[in-house]
């Protein structure tokens, strides 16, 4: 370590860390940037994937071993800004005097100066150590590294508080300046390196993954837990080396998930999902990319529940293999088909049988409601500190690592399942954004259901894959319903227009199944020969009021029906007037107004009952499942017919897309042929005026148009999603709903980051200028990446008899809470709608949790929730609404 400077200039003396616990423990600046250079070359040579060590180097334009060394010197001096007048005078928080003036003691003793200084929150230390850095004349590319370890670059004139707060910085006064100068020189020969022209200057992808290098080693170099505090009076002779290697072995981080090369598995099918025979296409997908030299992006399309998702497994650990990517992140439309896939995803992660451990997450905001997840085996707490977890490696477990279990660092496990927002956060501008760039950046993304995601949310997607191209990562989209105009923009996304445009005949292609995919700078299709013969479905209209009277005719012998409509509203209303002709224990109600524990369950028992008969051999004798759109994406479940509101025309495919799903089930006569109902397409009948807030008439119209008496299956899929967005039908209602897509798509500029640049003076200064504010739930962020009006959640508690309790009966103390019970109430939180979540309501609701529920903040569960009481008929008032929770139709309200 650096003792003392040329010159005679300690460095000994300057601080980085001191206790918050009122003891007179610290940790000198040398040290401390030891540590982090010392963790960072951890990070680099035993978790960083071969795959992001050869792109960062790639965007350096250098080898690996250079982009090593430039990782290794920016963490060596991420913290230069401290050494400055600046931070050496700041206070401990919370205040030590003592420990405050031993420190000023020695630095004044050892001839540090402390010159008049202006606002020193202007100069805070990350910013500071950018601004030192340039005047060092050390390329800006280099800088704004260390400026964005705090999570956010900076923006443009950063600069000017260099000469306007001089005095700060140690500008002028020669012991700051040595001291800086000698951290610095002492990084370069930390590094490898001899001067600054040694380094290399990266383009702004690689400044991406570096900064998220850097917080990653700043954060556990950080941890008091693996890098104590050492006594004001102690000598300072630790070794930085070996503290690192102790943190990590207790860390006990998994190592890079290694994919088998494609070649050893001639029958990836059967060894990972025990497939004996796979069909056409998931032969093709694995054939192709087996084949392809540079794996890029892979869409395939194809129908329903012809198994896209082991498709897509399969094409994954082939990829990874190629790309040299540690790690999977499967993202999804919704947190319920997130649960459903996820345990298909860890049965696949099981199969590896490599004797390693790897991390899984679960990543959307209820993944603690998932009883699957929560039941995984859990590694590398804190509390484990002195205990041998070398047993989880050994042993191959896939589980929870404790250090990744943070909003923000979820996406650095070695696995992950999650909504789609997960991807799309990347082109927001937030907070530490690089580290969640850094996490894609070491996988294989699979985004399933990609029509469904609307021109809001595509423009973040489209940023995400530019990121994504950027870093080569493999992407793999799946769809069963998706236009030529989409896959031409995922594709041209992801390839950042780098080469000419592909042809049209690109998006133009109607064969169904296809695939399409890069391979380098190629854009190339499969038409995929179909097997089965079409299925042909009988589409019928339907009265909304006649619902009942055709489900007792059909449903007279026995059989599943799933009716899907538009609104909760709408679902409510169904359900009721079904139960009161087939009684509660035939008729299942999901919807987003439930309790999220009652929804939770309800989704687990429709995957019982409803899944694939190996799985679910006592499918019920007669059951009517009611519910929204969360029935038409991603759930393997299967009814015997089907009524649905109309809807756009791939969603309205999605939807029959669960009718007869599964082959070879016997079914009652009157229910035999697959026949699908659709209400509201009548042509003298006006749309339901909660299907047009949700969908816009246009899209509504044009089904209604195009729907045929028979549709064949899969067949037919291409040439009605196509005709339906075709910009056909009537000019009027096209032109509104031309313009709102133009308004969301604008609207979602407003936090978007900027596209990867190639220039050779680009930087990411401004990259996060105007940003989301940071949110500890993260539930700011994920509501800006959907267009959807701001909805509160709140905790349901009900209060019967003078008695406390949850929905499903656990008594509530008003006082004290135990963390058991805090975190079952955690889980009876319910969404809800606009109406209800206004700043009038906020501020009755936060009022009464004051009055009534002081104590329960105290639950790191439940710190900063509000609570909505219902009484004795499960009834409350909110805002001059009456509010209503019933406990078979959830949620609702009228005004008062």
């Amino acid at each position: 370590m650096c003792e003392v400077a040329q010159g005679g200039v300690p460095l000994g003396v300057l601080w980085a860390k001191k206790s918050r616990g009122g003891g007179m423990q610290w940790l000198p600046l040398q040290v401390h940037l030891s540590d982090t250079a010392e963790t960072a070359k951890l990070l680099w040579d035993r978790h960083i994937t071969d795959g992001v060590k050869k792109r960062v180097a790639e965007a350096c334009q250098c080898d690996e071993s250079a982009a090593r060394a430039l990782c290794i010197f920016t963490a060596a001096v991420h913290d230069l800004g401290k050494a400055t007048p600046a931070f050496q005078k700041k206070e401990t928080y919370p205040k030590n005097r003592d420990l405050d003036e031993r420190i000023c003691e020695r630095l004044r003793f050892m001839g540090y100066e402390w010159p008049p200084m202006k606002d020193p929150s202007a100069t805070p230390h990350a910013l500071a150590s950018q601004v030192l850095l340039e005047n060092m004349e050390y390329a800006k590319h280099i800088a704004v590294i260390v400026g964005a370890h705090h999570g956010k670059p900076s923006n443009a004139g950063y600069k000017k508080t260099y000469c306007s707060h001089r005095n700060n910085y140690g500008r002028g006064h020669r012991c700051w300046e040595a001291a800086q100068q000698e951290i610095v020189t002492w990084a370069l020969k930390l590094a490898g390196m001899s001067s600054a022209k040694d380094l290399s200057k990266p383009k702004p992808a690689a400044q991406v993954l570096l900064v998220g290098l850097v917080i990653m080693a700043d954060w556990i170099a950080s941890n008091e837990c693996y890098f104590p505090l050492i006594s004001i009076d102690a000598e300072i002779e630790l070794d930085s080396a070996d503290r690192a290697r102790n943190a990590f072995d207790v860390l006990t981080f998994t190592q890079p998930w290694i994919a088998d090369s494609p070649y050893v598995h001639p029958d990836v099918y059967m060894e990972r999902f025990g497939f004996h025979q796979a069909n056409a296409m998931q032969k093709a997908v694995a054939d192709i990319a087996v084949n392809i030299h540079i794996p890029g992006m892979m869409v395939i399309e194809a129908p329903m529940g012809k198994g896209k998702t082991e498709a897509a497994l399969a094409a994954a650990e082939i990829f990874a293999h190629k790309a040299g990517r540690g790690g999977v992140f499967f993202a999804l439309p919704t947190q319920a088909t997130s649960d459903g896939i996820f345990p298909r995803f860890l049965h696949w992660i099981n199969s590896f049988d490599d004797g390693m451990a790897h991390s899984v997450e679960l990543v959307h905001g209820k993944s603690w409601l998932n009883e699957k997840y929560q039941k995984l085996p859990k590694f590398g707490d804190d509390s484990n500190i002195g205990n041998d977890l070398d047993v989880n490696r050994e042993r191959g477990q896939v589980g929870v690592h404790a250090w990744f279990s943070g909003r923000k660092r979820a996406m650095l496990a070695d696995f992950a399942v999650g909504t789609i927002d997960q991807v799309l956060l990347a082109a927001l501008k937030m907070k530490h954004l690089m580290l969640r760039h850094l996490g894609l950046a070491e996988k294989v993304v699979i985004i399933d259901e990609c029509h469904a995601y609307d021109a809001y949310m595509s423009r973040y997607l489209e940023t995400a894959l530019r990121w994504l191209g950027a870093y080569g990562v493999p992407v793999i989209v799946l769809s069963a319903t998706l236009t030529g105009a989409k896959r031409a923009s995922v594709i041209s996304a992801y390839r950042g227009d780098r080469v000419p445009k592909f042809g049209v005949e690109i998006a133009n292609n109607r064969a169904y199944p296809l695939i399409t995919y890069t391979d380098g700078d190629g854009v190339w299709q499969c038409e995929v020969e179909q097997e089965d013969s079409d299925t042909v479905i009988a589409v019928n209209r339907l009265g909304f009021d006649n619902i009942t009277d055709k489900l007792g005719a059909l449903l007279l012998d026995g059989g599943v029906a799933g009716v899907i409509v538009n609104t909760v509203k709408r679902a409510q209303s169904l359900a009721k007037r079904l139960r009161e002709k087939f009684g509660d224990d035939d008729v299942l109600l999901i919807h987003s107004r439930l309790i999220a524990a009652e929804r939770v369950k309800r989704e687990a028992e429709l995957l019982k009952k409803l899944g694939k008969p190996t799985d679910n051999p006592e499918r019920p004798q007669r059951l009517i499942v009611v519910g929204t759109q969360v029935l038409e994406q991603s759930l393997d479940i299967d009814f015997d017919v089907l009524i649905t509101d109309v809807c756009p025309m791939d969603l309205l495919l999605q939807r029959i897309g669960r009718l007869h799903r599964h082959a070879g089930r016997v079914r009652p006569v009157a229910v035999s042929q697959p026949v699908c109902y659709v209400t509201g397409i009548e042509l003298d009948e006006d749309f339901d005026e909660g299907s047009v807030k949700v969908y816009g008439e246009y899209l509504l119209s044009r089904t209604r148009e195009l729907l045929p008496d028979n549709v064949a299956l899969p067949r037919d899929i291409p040439e009605l999603v196509e005709a339906a967005y075709d910009g056909g039908g009537d000019e009027s209602l096209y032109a509104l709903w031309d313009a709102e897509i133009v308004m969301q798509r604008k609207k979602a500029g407003d936090f978007k980051i900027a596209n990867p640049s190639d220039r050779e003076d680009a930087t990411i200064v401004d990259w996060l200028s105007t940003d989301v504010p940071d949110d500890p739930s993260g539930k700011r962020g994920e509501c800006a990446v959907r267009d959807t009006d701001s909805a509160i959640e709140v905790l349901a508690v009900f209060e019967h008899g003078g008695k406390l309790t949850t929905t499903d009966g656990v008594a509530l103390p008003e006082h004290d809470i135990s963390e058991e019970t805090a975190r079952h109430l955690a889980r009876q939180s319910i969404r809800l709608p606009v109406v209800l979540s206004t700043v009038e309501c906020i501020k009755e609701l936060e009022e009464l949790c004051l009055k009534k529920f002081p104590q329960w903040q105290t639950s790191s569960w439940l710190a900063g929730e509000l609570f909505l009481v219902f009484d004795e008929n499960d009834e409350t008032a909110l805002g001059g609404y009456y509010v209503l929770y019933d406990r078979d139709n959830g949620l609702s309200w009228a005004k008062m």
